[in-house]
């Protein structure tokens, strides 16, 4: 009887545990939107990578069209230094400041995107190059993923 008991109280909490309400984010979301024009300004390496994925994710027969503007900053700054006074971490800020509109519409909302990393400073200059151009690729692509997914929630809800 006890164990019956305990039976039917684990499977009536994974049950009511199980259904919260939780739902995963589709990138399917976009496949209904056109973005008819990227303009950017800042980071041309940066801004090239992010307009890029932007466009991966944009449908050119879809009735929805949204205008878009990227201004992308990035800052380097000393994060370490070791007894010595040598450097052996920098820090790398980036932020992209993403305004969009749809044409026909005279509001322009906006958003502001940031991230940031460090990474060490190698034992030759060409090391330390490589650990900034990975950390550098991690960022944009966090970005990416970041303005992808807030457009989406934005323009959903419209």
């Amino acid at each position: 009887m006890k164990k019956l008991t305990t039976n039917i109280i684990v499977f009536l909490s994974v049950l009511l545990l199980n259904n919260c309400g939780f739902q995963v984010m589709k990138k399917e979301g976009l496949k209904d939107i056109n973005f008819v024009e990227i303009n950017t300004k800042g980071e041309n390496r940066i801004n090239y990578e992010i307009k890029n994925n932007i466009l991966l994710f944009s449908n050119k027969n879809a009735n929805n069209l949204v205008k878009i503007s990227l201004d992308t900053k990035k800052t380097k700054s000393i994060k370490e230094k070791n007894d010595k006074n040598e450097i052996v971490k920098y820090q790398l800020d980036v932020s992209a400041t993403v305004n969009y509109n749809i044409p026909g519409k005279l509001e322009t909302k906006s958003f502001v995107v940031k991230k940031s990393g460090d990474y060490k400073v190698g034992i030759r200059h060409v090391q330390t190059l490589s650990n900034e151009k990975k950390l550098m690729e991690i960022i944009k692509k966090g970005i990416s993923e970041e303005i992808i997914e807030k457009l989406d929630r934005r323009l959903s809800d419209l």
